[in-house]
């Protein structure tokens, strides 16, 4: 592997040095007109429309500077709201800025669930422990759970939230243009962009998520002919695909956006990377982009990245900026020749003092936006008020099981703790399990060492050693020591074992793991006893119909 990596994604001083000039966000014109909007406004309705219909007219996006600075006009819950809106029009947030930001929440549960959702945006997760004064003593479980998952957000890309996407990556000539970081590290264009992409695959991909990866050049190639599962195996191939990456040829954008669009229905999401003008012309592709949505509506996400430029051309720019207007997605910009808040123009449509909120456009794509908003925000703010926004069904209860089969598995959700001699006078080592996320539950199970290795020859067979931990070394040798102490240097061993395997392996994937654990028999009394006590909290607000006995979440294994 290069020495883009995995040995550097884990590195938090490398995204404190090496951050680039992010540009492409809103111009002082921009929110200045934003600002003076929102001060006539009184109800949260009128508020929360007025942002979201400037994320809708301008790919442009929202510093965190300019997130400070509009916070103060929606209060407490309507918020955490706004918060859930900017989804991909946040450039990010420094933990500076988001503690400032929930500083502006009183109340420490509201706090939380602000920070349940910025989490995403934070891109300098280094300095992640001082948010963790913003809180009592009662609310750290939860805290630092929440701030164990911070990751840092992609610098080039931003948040990535879709589960059906494509990464359309430039590798013509141009992108092995060279530039200097801040640190005084050179690196090519290509270089550091499959740096970031090794980030995105180690630390976003979740369980439930499909993608592909195609580069372009003069001709383009595919990393898979079809969208594919991020399996640990699928994250493996692809590394591999990105560290054999070159750059040569011409920058054919046109057949790489078609191929993109059309060949696989199933993607929702393409970000699209290059450097440059294209090989063809930028308005036949533009005209044809349009023909091609029509087909096949995607949104597509552009970044310029544009560092080591020696002059300073606008059209590069505004032609990404183009593909992402037209297809309703946000622009980014990294260049140094670009104001910080230069406005770019946008063909989506042009500003309009009063709005129809009523228009079809905008309705969708208030609907959109709100598709993954809890519906108690929507409720405490009482935005049912609003007939185009709110037509929402009687809340069935969450699917717990998907939640927790695509959450993310951290270490410290299991570890082995103890041993002990078994009625059969084997010394077993006992795991202990504790799910945090989604349900709050836990479990222990003991296993001797021979089943660790019976399990691990198992995983062998099914995905190959290359992407197991290392087993600790079947050895009955303890030369001078006594059993307990060479038995405490075991249990050491093997809980550094299982926390990396479980990282990595999922046990809902792999049955042999999942058996291992008896997570499935624990899990499935857990869901159903969950979903139980949610109907009995939510039963003034279910259809009066009565409920069938509720099926297991998924089949058991006994």
């Amino acid at each position: 592997m290069g020495r883009h990596g995995l040995h550097a994604v884990h590195s938090d001083a490398w995204e404190k040095h090496h951050e680039l000039p992010v540009h492409g966000i809103r111009s002082n014109h921009q929110m200045s007109r934003l600002i003076t909007k929102l001060r006539t406004l009184q109800s949260p309705n009128e508020r929360l429309q007025q942002l979201v219909y400037e994320m809708k007219i301008s790919v442009q996006l929202f510093s965190g500077e300019q997130l400070l600075q509009l916070a103060p006009y929606f209060r407490e819950i309507e918020l955490i709201l706004a918060l859930h809106l900017f989804d991909h029009h946040l450039f990010g947030l420094k933990c500076e800025q988001a503690q400032r930001l929930l500083q502006m929440i009183v109340n420490y549960e509201q706090r939380l669930e602000a920070l349940e959702v910025i989490q995403e945006y934070i891109i300098d997760p280094i300095n992640r422990s001082r948010l963790q004064q913003l809180f009592p003593s009662y609310l750290l479980p939860q805290v630092n759970e929440c701030l164990t998952n911070i990751r840092g957000q992609s610098h080039v890309y931003g948040s990535i939230r879709s589960q059906r996407v494509i990464f359309l990556i430039d590798t013509s000539g141009s992108m092995s243009t060279e530039f200097y970081t801040n640190c005084g590290e050179m690196f090519n264009r290509l270089e550091f962009i499959v740096h970031d992409m090794h980030k995105i695959l180690h630390h976003r991909a979740s369980l439930n998520m499909k993608f592909n990866l195609i580069c372009f050049g003069t001709h383009v190639h595919k990393w898979k002919t079809h969208l594919t599962s991020a399996n640990i195996h699928h994250l493996k191939q692809a590394e591999h695909f990105l560290d054999h990456l070159e750059a040569h040829g011409q920058t054919n954008t046109h057949d790489a956006l078609r191929q993109a669009i059309l060949d696989d229905r199933e993607v929702d999401t393409i970000y699209l990377l290059s450097d440059g003008e294209p090989t063809t012309d930028m308005r036949t592709i533009l005209l044809d982009l349009r023909q091609w949505l029509e087909q096949h509506p995607v949104t597509i996400h552009t970044v310029a990245f544009l560092m080591g430029h020696d002059r300073d051309d606008p059209k590069p720019r505004q032609f990404m900026a183009d593909i992402a207007s037209i297809s309703g997605g946000v622009f980014r910009c990294l260049d140094p020749y670009t104001l910080s808040n230069q406005e770019f123009n946008s063909t989506r449509e042009t500003y309009d003092e009063n709005p129809n909120f009523q228009d079809d456009g905008f309705v969708r794509f208030f609907r959109q936006k709100l598709k993954d908003v809890p519906s108690n925000l929507l409720e405490n703010i009482d935005l049912n008020q609003i007939d185009l926004l709110i037509d929402l069904p009687h809340p069935t209860p969450p699917d717990f099981s998907t939640q927790l089969k695509s959450r993310s598995r951290p270490a410290t959700e299991i570890s082995i703790l103890s041993f002990h001699i078994d009625s059969h006078n084997h010394y077993t080592f006992d795991i202990h399990l504790h799910l945090q996320q989604i349900i709050n539950c836990q479990w222990t199970v003991s296993r001797t060492y021979k089943e660790f290795k019976y399990l691990h020859q198992q995983l062998e067979r099914r995905i190959g050693s290359i992407n197991l931990p290392q087993l600790p070394h079947d050895s009955h040798l303890h030369l001078g020591k006594q059993c307990g102490q060479f038995m405490e240097e075991r249990r050491k061993e093997l809980d550094t074992y299982i926390k990396q395997l479980y990282v990595y392996v999922s046990p809902h994937d792999y049955p042999e793991f999942d058996l291992f654990l008896l997570m499935e028999l624990h899990t499935n009394q857990i869901i159903q006893q969950k979903q139980i006590e949610w109907m009995t909290q939510h039963q003034n607000t279910l259809p009066l119909a009565p409920y069938e006995s509720i099926p297991p979440p998924y089949e058991t294994l006994y």
